[in-house]
Formats: C-alpha cells, structure tokens, sequence
C-alpha cells in the first residue's frame, strides 16, 4: 500500500548528503564498510535489517518519539538478561515479510509455510518476555503483537514436517487434516487388504465359501460366485458379467472401494494440491495481521540491535529535547 511521507516527522536528507555522510554506504566503491548502517546493524533478522536501513534514511524529527526510542534502547542495554534472551528466540524467526509477500501472490510453496509456521511459534515467547518491560515503547509492542497461534496451529495440522518444494506432485498433507486425504494414502497403500477383507466378510455373509474378488481391465473390480451357489447371491448384488460357469457381479462397496484403488494416486495428488491453496488462501485473508507482526518483530530487532551496539561501544545516551 501507499503511505503518505510526512515532511514534519521526519528529516529531509537529500541525494547529496545521503552520498557524503556515507549513511548506507561508501561513497568510492558503494561498500557496507565503515558506513553508519555497517556500524549499527547488529540485527538476528532480514526483517530487522530492512528496518534499520529505512530509520537511518528517514531520521526521527518528533522529540516525543526520539527519547521513546532512546528509553527502550537504554532498557535494552541495561538489561543485558532480557536481550540476551530476546536476541535468542529472534533467531529462530525466518524473514515473515518475504513469506507474506510470496503467500498474497500465491507463489509459495509448503517448505515456505513451515517456515512461516516455525516463526509464528516464536512470537508467544517475544511476547512473555517483553511483560517483563517497563519503557513506553516496549510495552507498545508487547500490546500489539499479535502471536497469530491459530495460523501456526493451521500449517502445523495441515503441512507434514519435511515437504516437498513442489506442491503439485502431493506428499503435502498430514494425517488426520482430512479424511479424504487419509482414505487416499490407505487406499494407495492398502488397497489389496481391503479386497481380502471385503471377500472374507462377504463369504461369511452369504455363505458362499468358494466366492472370489477379480478383477479385469474391461469390468473392473467383480464378486464372482459359480453356478451351484447362484441361489445364495444375495438382492444387493448387481449384475455384471455372465459365464459359462458362473456370474459376476458388483455391489456397492466393492465399487467405492474401486474408485477409491483406481484412482487413488490421482486424485490424493489433486486433492492435497487443492487443499494446500485453500490453506494459501485462508493466510492470505491475515495479511494484514501477519504484516503488523512482522513490522513489530523488526522493530524490535532495531532497538535490540541499538542496544548492543551501545553495550560494545560504550554509547552515553543523549538528552534530547526541543532546544
């Protein structure tokens, strides 16, 4: 989206002195080295990294919003416990900006929503240790952030742990997400134990010991029974075939079972494909809140990376006001 650029807020700094303050980098080779951005960039994230980048090019003009910043930055420093441990769980988080992105064009894949996933589990830990914190800002970002544990729980019931990085030839979905799904993989893999099942069962039914299961590339799968036992075959028996020595037929189940055989593969492949659009879809409809989350994480990051830097170099805070 478009955002409005307020010149009140922030300060102009033109092409000509953004290239001789050397801020984001060097002006003879175009080097990250001995720059303001190389000097203050002690980021755990590529969210983080992006942020820092547009701070440093749009310095803060607002009084109230400078020492709210400085405040958190101090906390941070003093706090060495605290950052370090945020500092941890920050690196366990993937870039969630580049993964939204990819998801609202609909061009990921099921490695990326993992990815997603083991970010999102992250933010329940931001958010319990920023309880701890006592400056403005701080606090701030600790109401605001959404932990989006229901989209994290969604991936991790649908998304097996390992995928594939192409989401149209299946291996996608976990089991027990859908029963369809589940009924697909058993049948791909189970399918001649349910022939023997469904031919013993019928047996015991109808009390015809010698009946059999076949099946040819013309009819399919059939229940054949011989002659001698034509009185036993049962009203629900549909016929299929006629023979010399006996009949064939089909029933109901045996014939969902064929369907369920046939094109098991087939239709699992399609089936996971389609459900993985219609997870890809449901994120797309949170945007918004994984986008807010994610600005939240990075600036978090900045000030933790602020806050370090004052640590190693021994930065005084500065006392800003309007004079």
């Amino acid at each position: 989206h478009i955002k409005f650029y307020n010149l009140q807020k922030y300060m102009a700094l033109d092409i000509t002195a953004r290239r001789n303050l050397e801020l984001l980098e060097r002006q003879h080779d175009k080097g990250k080295k001995g720059t303001l951005l190389w000097v203050l960039d002690k980021t755990s994230t590529s969210m983080g990294g992006r942020m820092l980048r547009k701070w440093i090019g749009e310095p803060l003009l607002d009084v109230g919003e400078i020492n709210s910043r400085l405040e958190a930055v101090k906390e941070l420093k003093d706090n060495s416990i605290l950052r370090g441990e945020l500092q941890q769980v920050l690196k366990k988080v993937y870039d969630i900006e580049r993964l939204v992105g990819k998801i609202s064009y609909g061009n990921s894949n099921a490695r990326e929503m993992n990815a997603l996933k083991n970010s999102l589990m992250q933010l329940p830990s931001i958010k319990e240790l920023l309880k701890e914190a006592n400056s403005e800002l701080l606090k701030k970002l600790e109401i605001n952030l959404d932990t989006c544990e229901d989209l994290a729980k969604l991936i991790d019931s649908a998304i097996i742990d390992d995928p594939p990085i192409t989401i149209k030839e299946g291996g996608l979905i976990k089991k027990g997400y859908n029963s369809d799904v589940d009924e697909y993989k058993k049948a791909s893999t189970e399918g001649k134990q349910w022939l023997l099942e469904l031919e013993q069962r019928e047996k015991e039914t109808t009390g015809i010991k010698n009946l059999r299961i076949g099946f040819n590339k013309v009819f399919g799968y059939f229940i054949e029974v011989t002659k001698s036992n034509l009185s036993l075959v049962p009203e629900t028996y549909i016929r299929k075939q006629t023979l010399t020595n006996g009949e064939r037929y089909i029933t109901e189940e045996l014939n969902e079972l064929e369907s369920k055989i046939l094109g098991a593969e087939e239709k699992l492949v399609n089936l996971e494909y389609q459900l993985f659009i219609e997870l890809r879809n449901i994120l797309a409809q949170n945007i918004k809140r994984l986008q807010t989350t994610a600005s939240i994480v990075a600036t978090l990051d900045v000030l933790l990376s602020f806050s370090t830097v004052a640590e190693d170099m021994n930065y005084t805070c500065p006392i800003v006001n309007n004079d």
